[in-house]
């Protein structure tokens, strides 16, 4: 297993997060749940995201609701390349596009468009096809949008307390006491 088997576990476990929440959601209703859908969907688009890229071949879990015993069958590449551009194509126009306290820690617009991008970056590894003008275009709506700057003093993006940084698209919050880890690839 080793670092291979991590990587797949993490992302498989954060996927079956993402869709036993919105299983949730879907069974409690109201409008209020309606609004995190379109964000568990683009954070489970990046699980697979980053298992397209490591592993290439390998199931797309869409649901929660599986009977004992499921064990879905892996897809080309290909399919699964398709599968995630659709899911972040679809659901990331519907996140909220604003870079503030609010969203810190969140799936919004603009770290929507970094995954597309580094969708795109990669297309021509993962189809064959390369998607350079679909990566620019991801890029330039981040860099565009004035949501984002670069830091004064590089190192302090990479301070305990950096909530404030203009340069996080996307940041992942832990605590010591609440959420330790950091179990990135």
């Amino acid at each position: 297993e080793g670092v291979f088997g991590n990587v797949w576990n993490f992302c498989y476990g954060g996927i079956n997060t993402c869709n036993r929440l919105i299983a949730t959601f879907e069974n409690a209703g109201g409008a209020d749940a309606a609004a995190f859908f379109s964000e568990l969907k683009v954070l489970r688009a990046y699980y697979h995201l980053i298992i397209l890229d490591v592993f290439g071949t390998a199931p797309i879990v869409d649901t929660f609701d599986v009977p004992d015993g499921f064990k879905p069958t892996s897809v080309t590449r290909q399919d699964l390349y398709d599968w995630v551009e659709g899911e972040l194509t679809a659901n990331v126009p519907l996140l909220p596009q604003e870079n503030t306290g609010a969203t810190y820690g969140r799936v919004n617009y603009y770290a929507g468009q970094a995954m597309l991008m580094s969708l795109y970056l990669n297309a021509e590894v993962y189809t064959g096809t390369a998607q350079w003008a679909n990566c620019v275009a991801a890029c330039d709506e981040i860099i565009n949008s004035g949501a984002f700057g670069m830091e004064a003093n590089f190192f302090s993006n990479f301070a305990v307390a950096n909530e404030g940084s203009s340069e996080t698209i996307w940041a992942i919050p832990y605590d010591n006491v609440n959420a330790g880890g950091f179990n990135l690839v």
